[in-house]
């Protein structure tokens, strides 16, 4: 049986329980060199530990980095969106406006003429002044009230309905996305 001398010997810290009095054998170094190669393994592995957190925490800062941009994307689009929604609503405003005062502007003068042909096709049959008026006044009327009817609809076409919608949308669809769970 052999003997070793424990006088010469150099004990590392045990990993079980770094209270214990007597370590086991292979925990001993008899040699020195033995001793250097351990403590050097020891500190490679330290140092992997080390390294392998450092990794890990940069790991999860790229995430949030990475996150964050994603987020800031997602704004961009949004209100890119939105832009493009408000966009074609000024646009279509515009377009209604200046088609709206074309076509009254030319219509008035079409429709002036035309009430002034008419009137004088009804007096050369005859008709007292009296009847032509009330004749070319429920015309008027009934024309007026079509024309009344055809931009309360043309009307519903310009609002910000669709701006409001694709909002509402975008915003619910970033809430309930925001609150799932991972």
């Amino acid at each position: 049986m052999y003997a070793p001398d424990f006088k010469s010997a150099q004990f590392s810290l045990s990993l079980d329980n770094p209270f214990q009095l007597t370590p086991p054998r292979e925990q001993a170094f008899f040699s020195t060199q033995q001793y250097k190669a351990h403590a050097n393994k020891v500190l490679n592995e330290e140092v992997d530990v080390v390294q392998s957190t450092t990794d890990k925490m940069q790991q999860a800062a790229d995430d949030v980095k990475s996150a964050y941009a994603e987020k800031v994307h997602q704004g961009a689009s949004f209100f890119s969106l939105l832009n493009s929604e408000l966009m074609l609503v000024k646009k279509s405003v515009f377009v209604t406006v200046f088609a709206s005062l074309a076509t009254l502007a030319i219509s008035a003068i079409c429709w002036l003429l035309l009430n002034a042909i008419l009137g004088a096709v009804l007096y050369d049959y005859g008709l007292s002044l009296i009847f032509i008026l009330s004749i070319l006044f429920t015309i008027n009327t009934l024309v007026t009230f079509m024309c009344f009817k055809l931009a309360k609809t043309a009307l519903k076409h310009t609002s910000f309905d669709s701006l409001i919608n694709t909002a509402s949308t975008v915003l619910t669809q970033d809430n309930t996305s925001s609150h799932q769970k991972p």
